[in-house]
């Protein structure tokens, strides 16, 4: 489907609710049992198999199957997920080792859906809604595939965080992608990501009325030998409840600041929020917080300025705090400042070069001196005032072109200038 920046859409009424429902980093104890039971908590499974030649076990934190023959790896959850969920996200680390440098396809599934056992089989047809298949690629590397149109994905190495985001209702949902964009997925359709790459888009499910109940991995004994490792398992019900109904966020440049206001509809053992910045929409950093209001039922009102806005795009991400230390992204939003970009203009005598910088803004940069052909001659870090500064550069530079470099959270400016 497609995607948009959260701060360009006009959902000032929507939070992503998220309710996590199964996390395990496997990290608590090195024997693979422990994390086992017929009546599992948060962070067990129902079954984890031990074949004799496709034997599991904790290795420096992560689960390992080691197959090195003709034996079926699995490890499933039959209990049913709390919440009945209707929108799941399922995040894992995985990475290859140890296989065959020959590529080969649908080696390894994972499955989504209802009605599972605690065996080596694969799910039925008709139990499972979703699922993530892997091929092996040379050794170290992997890729993922869509079988119904017998599509492959890209080839990675290493360990890669996978996403998968499940849509079993009857309307399109919006979620927060890895990327950190707005992503929506169709009715009874999937989306798998991995890292902030989405390699398949709004695959149709396999059985729209199963129920997104169950998990299951199996890695037959017909498929070929590697190592595979698993961490950082977290699976989310996207429709859960927050302890946050916000009903508005928005973001307003006034003179040479910007305001942001908030209101919450509700909150339960609400700690504070946090206001966090960023130049890209991407990488933010936290800039202040506010005090929660606790539990209330009362409309809240909330405001928060910021006093040095960076020239041009700001965007600002509203995160929530429990009492309890959970927290959760409530929204972005952007406003574009009415500060100026810096200026970089050189001057030079016979041996000295000036940079001389007019900044809008107090920070802290970094100045570089470059020849043509890209070599850094000299290199400042540097604290701009708000207004005119200079820096001088003794260095004894002989006729040619030569390059000013300043790089800044707000700035990237690149001067040519000609010593005579």
């Amino acid at each position: 489907m497609k995607k948009f920046l959260l701060f360009l859409l006009g959902l000032s009424n929507s939070v992503f609710a998220q309710t996590t429902i199964f996390s395990q980093d496997f990290s608590s104890s090195a024997v693979v049992a422990d994390y086992v039971s017929g009546t599992p908590g948060i962070g067990q499974f129902t079954a984890i198999n031990n074949a004799t030649n496709n034997p599991t076990s904790i290795n420096s934190g992560t689960l390992r199957f080691a197959k090195s023959g003709g034996s079926t790896g699995y490890f499933s959850r039959i209990t049913p997920f709390t919440g009945a969920p209707e929108l799941l996200e399922v995040k894992f680390d995985f990475e290859i080792s140890n296989n065959l440098a020959a590529a080969a396809i649908t080696q390894a599934t994972f499955y989504v859906g209802s009605n599972f056992e605690n065996s080596a089989s694969a799910p039925a047809t008709v139990d499972f809604h979703s699922r993530i298949t892997f091929n092996f690629e040379t050794t170290g590397s992997f890729s993922l595939r869509n079988i119904g149109p017998n599509t492959n994905g890209n080839i990675y190495t290493g360990k890669r965080t996978i996403t998968l985001v499940i849509n079993n209702t009857s309307s399109s949902q919006d979620y927060l992608a890895p990327s950190g964009v707005l992503e929506s997925v169709g009715i009874d359709a999937y989306d798998i990501w991995v890292g902030n790459v989405k390699e398949f888009n709004d695959i149709p499910a396999t059985t729209p009325t199963v129920g997104l109940n169950n998990m299951k991995f199996i890695y037959p004994s017909s498929s070929s030998n590697a190592n595979l490792d698993f961490d950082n398992f977290v699976i989310k019900n996207l429709l859960g409840v927050l302890p946050i109904q916000l009903s508005s966020f928005a973001a307003q440049a006034i003179d040479k600041t910007i305001l942001l206001n908030w209101e919450t509809l509700s909150e339960t053992e609400n700690a504070s929020f946090e206001i966090e910045r960023s130049v890209d929409g991407i990488s933010f950093t936290k800039i202040g917080s506010k005090e929660g209001s606790g539990t209330t039922i009362a409309l809240t009102k909330y405001r928060f300025v910021d006093e040095n806005p960076l020239p041009g795009t700001n965007y600002y991400r509203l995160k929530q705090l429990d009492i309890d230390g959970k927290s959760e992204i409530l929204a972005v939003r952007s406003a574009i400042s009415n500060i100026s970009f810096a200026t970089l203009s050189v001057l030079q005598n016979s041996n000295t070069v000036t940079a001389q910088i007019l900044s809008p803004v107090k920070e802290k940069a970094k100045l570089s001196l470059f020849d043509i052909g890209g070599k850094v001659l000299a290199q400042q870090d540097i604290l701009l005032e708000n207004g005119l500064n200079r820096f001088d550069f003794s260095q004894n530079l002989v006729s040619g072109v030569y390059f000013f470099k300043l790089t800044s959270a707000s700035n990237q400016i690149n001067t040519k200038f000609i010593k005579l």
